[in-house]
């Protein structure tokens, strides 16, 4: 031991003050992920939900940390009082993330008038939105990566192992971070929202910090008793190979969990409770593995590349079989629907999640995240290099994380699929693990590359074929179709029934088109990860009429947008309509080339010179459009779905309305089934808190309605709307038996509602908001519930404040008929007045 360390004051409590340490930045990585899950939350709400845009989000997030942590890795060992200084760090974390509640909504209101200018252009847009991104989360980052070195100077001047502790305070962080991602996503964004999430966070934050300042006034010396150890050497730090290993395994592990995550997601389902859950069993794992070897693992610096390069074999052998289970997990979904009885306990939901994100991911998360703990004890030679050495590593690993993260949406699972994705994945892991063996003799260099090249072919062997249709059955919906007590084979019984035609692994889902193998059936379907959302039977009539009745009841409709294309229905029945130019927004490019298999149901829509289909999130669409559009048609899937339920917020429709021509309308898709009465009221209420003049049209009964709302009244021409279905093309459309509407009163009778009866049966009560997204967390718990037949039998008690139309009708020979029809839902309801006395 140095003179300098000997000279250095050593707490008087070293038990105390280890646990303290090791609390703190366990407490820190909960906080710092809170902060990553808000803020990505904020900025995808302006820059939009595509992958590019998330995809910036958090590539300079995680940017931010490494750079943080190279830079301070190069300052740490020069330190006086590390541990103070990493209070003042934590301090100005929480102070900027107080601040950034009025600095976010400020900057990105800037950035919406500027985006403006340029809305077409998708470079420019990009550039500017990285910009934005790195101006607003580059100064937290920077600190936030900076508090790791800072914590290895301090543990490096207290502890004879510093590379354990380090390995410990990493596994620590990690585990805090799993805290961190569970407490955000079932606690604090669920009650609070996001910005009294914030806010409370940072106050923790800042507690936090002025307890590390206090701890240290106590416990380190002070500047003037500085000694060399505390200065630092000037000496550069040489390059070690370990660095890169540890970047190449960071690598491999960011695209393994993009992949899983989009494996899970096609047998749990895309509710923010799946997403919630895959990442904290992932951070679960990282963090148990790291602390695990940092415990245990008491080798040298040359012994511990040999536990990296043993690690690094086993993560990629374990994430090869960990594949084996995949085809095994929508069985074991269904058991487990009906042991734990979904039905009755939608909260059990939660347990199956996390069992089979655990058979999935947890075995190799622990390795991987034992990688870390190896490689530091591998590179911290000498105490007073400790800083920049964990530094360096970090900045590496979290740079491999980032071309992991970044590789695996953008390139590897669309062009590869995701079982070829997670191979290559696999044989990164074993590049790895040659990588950290190079600066060692000759011999162990061969042998390691041999053994590692051996793994390979064992990772093909090992990860079995993607069975198309079985992963994207949409089990986590579907579950309540297979009896239990019943011998079957899922797969056999899916082959009968069902054939995919379209097949693709896109950036942002799974997308699939299937056929039935019924020859007395030609219908076809599309799913996106295994949820159906548009088909050429059941969900016709509900296709046709998102076109037909806006475009209908406005009276001179020239621009229409379509949120959402589906099986490209709606947009080919808008086009129908004479000098309209329809502009639809669709998310996924996959979803675009799986819509032609509908050409014949769609009428080519992709072909229509009308139709101009946009690959790009529809909020920043239509934020950057004011006053564009007479009719805007939102046909998204349903608001259980993570980031769907951006769709339905109150802030979206505000765009809406703000994108709307005076007297435009605004026609919402919403489902009565899969929610409950009182979500559904939510639901409504939150459309008529932006569009006041509302009515409610019933397209499939006992399944779907839509809203037709505007910022005017809505003045309904029956003698125009009669000669505008006269048209041959709409008549035809209309006149399909799916729908088999033959005149204005077989249209009007879907209306159920007029403005004043939406209203009351609205009610009063919380609406559904960008901050705090209630449909998002509550609807996923009711999706078993059959509460579509109780839904629509309390819209129709409301049916009689249908009087508008009725008084249109009276003044036609064929009223009659249209009473009969309007009122047929209704008619053992004694209350209403019957049609013989109207």
């Amino acid at each position: 031991m140095s003179s300098s360390l000997k000279q250095t004051r050593v707490s008087p409590q070293p038990g105390f003050l280890a646990v303290f340490v090791f609390a703190l930045f366990f407490f820190s990585g909960a906080i710092v992920l809170i902060y990553e899950v808000a803020w990505t939350r904020i900025l995808k709400l302006e820059f939009g939900a595509t992958s590019l845009a998330i995809s910036t989000v958090i590539t300079v997030f995680m940017a931010g940390l490494a750079l943080g942590a190279y830079l301070a890795g190069k300052r740490a060992d020069r330190l006086h009082r590390p541990l103070f200084f990493y209070g003042i760090i934590e301090i100005f974390i929480a102070l900027y993330a107080l601040i950034g509640c009025f600095i976010f909504p400020w900057a990105l209101t800037y950035f919406s008038k500027i985006s403006v200018l340029f809305a077409d252009s998708f470079w420019v847009l990009s550039l500017w939105r990285f910009v934005m991104t790195t101006l607003l989360l580059l100064p937290p980052t920077l600190l936030m990566g900076a508090t790791l070195p800072i914590l290895s100077r301090f543990l490096a001047t207290r502890r004879s192992d510093a590379g354990r502790g380090v390995g410990l305070l990493y596994g620590v962080n990690t585990i805090g971070a799993f805290l961190g991602v569970v407490v955000a996503g079932f606690i604090l964004l669920p009650h609070l929202g996001l910005n009294s999430t914030l806010i409370l966070t940072a106050g923790c934050n800042l507690l936090l910090g002025l307890l590390a300042c206090v701890v240290a006034k106590k416990t380190e010396s002070k500047p003037g008793r500085a000694t060399s150890l505390e200065v630092g050497p000037d000496a550069a730090l040489p390059f070690d190979m370990i660095v890169v290993a540890s970047a190449l395994t960071g690598c491999a592990a960011m695209i393994c969990e993009v992949a899983w995550s989009r494996v899970l997601t096609l047998v749990l389902g895309a509710s923010v409770y799946s997403f919630t859950i895959v990442l904290s069993v992932f951070l679960a794992g990282l963090g148990l593995g790291a602390c695990c070897v940092a415990y245990l693992l008491r080798v040298s610096a040359l012994k511990a590349r040999t536990v990296f390069f043993g690690f690094a074999i086993c993560a990629a052998v374990s994430v090869a079989f960990s594949s084996a289970t995949f085809s095994h997990l929508p069985s074991f979904f269904v058991k487990l629907f009906w042991d734990l009885n979904l039905k009755e306990n939608s909260e059990n939901i939660f347990w199956i999640q996390a069992v089979i994100a655990a058979i999935v991911m947890f075995g190799p998360a622990l390795s991987m995240g034992a990688l870390f703990s190896a490689a530091v004890q591998a590179i911290v030679r000498k105490k007073e290099q400790a800083g920049q050495s964990v530094g360096r590593l970090y900045a590496y690993n979290t740079l491999g994380a980032i071309l992991g993260s970044f590789s695996a949406g953008f390139i590897l699972i669309p062009c590869l699929g995701i079982r070829n994705t997670i191979i290559l994945a696999a044989t990164v892991q074993c590049f790895g693990a040659i990588a950290s063996i190079l600066s060692r003799n000759w011999r162990t260099t061969l042998a390691g590359t041999l053994v590692a090249a051996a793994v390979i072919p064992v990772l093909f062997l090992a990860t079995p074929h993607w069975d198309k249709q079985l992963m994207t059955s949409g089990m986590f919906r579907n579950a309540k179709n297979f009896n239990e007590t019943m011998p079957f084979d899922i797969r056999l019984q899916l082959a009968k029934e069902f054939e995919v035609l379209f097949y693709r692994d896109g950036l942002t889902a799974t997308v699939t088109v299937s056929g039935s193998r019924n020859p007395f059936s030609d219908n076809l379907s599309i799913a996106t990860n295994g949820k159906v959302d548009g088909s050429t039977a059941h969900d016709m009539p509900t296709q046709r009429l998102l076109a037909h009745l806006p475009l209908l009841f406005h009276p001179k409709p020239d621009e229409v947008c379509i949120v959402g294309l589906g099986t490209g229905c709606t947009a080919g029945s808008a086009a129908l309509h004479p000098n309209v130019k329809v502009k639809v927004v669709e998310i996924e490019e996959a979803m675009v080339e799986g819509a032609r298999l509908f050409r014949d149901h769609n009428y080519a829509v992709h072909e229509n010179p009308k139709v101009d289909i946009k690959i790009t999130d529809a909020r920043l669409f239509l934020k950057l459009r004011h006053g564009t559009f007479d009719v805007i048609i939102s046909e998204p899937s349903n608001p259980w779905l993570a980031g769907t339920s951006d769709l339905f917020t109150r802030e979206f429709y505000r765009i809406g309305a703000k994108a709307l021509r005076r007297g435009g309308i605004f026609c919402q898709w919403v489902p009565v089934y899969g929610m409950s009465l009182e979500n559904l009221k939510l639901t409504v209420r939150t459309f008529l808190s932006v569009f006041p003049h509302t009515y409610l049209a019933n397209t499939i009964p006992n399944s779907d309605i839509l809203l037709l709302g505007s910022l005017q009244p809505i003045t309904l021409d029956p003698e125009k709307v009669k000669r505008r279905m006269a048209f041959k093309a709409i008549q035809q459309d209309l006149a399909d038996p799916r729908l088999n509407i033959r005149n204005i009163y077989d249209l009007l009778a879907l209306v159920t509602m007029a403005a004043a009866a939406v209203k009351s049966f609205a009610g009063s009560g919380p609406i559904h908001t960008d901050d705090l997204p209630i449909l998002a967390y509550r609807t996923p718990l009711e999706l078993y519930l059959a509460t579509n037949k109780s839904n629509m039998d309390q819209i129709y008690q409301y049916a009689q404040a249908n009087s508008p139309f009725l008084e249109i009708a009276k003044r036609y020979p064929e009223s009659e008929r249209f009473f009969k029809s309007c009122l047929s839902p209704i008619k053992n309801l004694p209350q209403l007045t019957p049609a013989s006395k109207l």
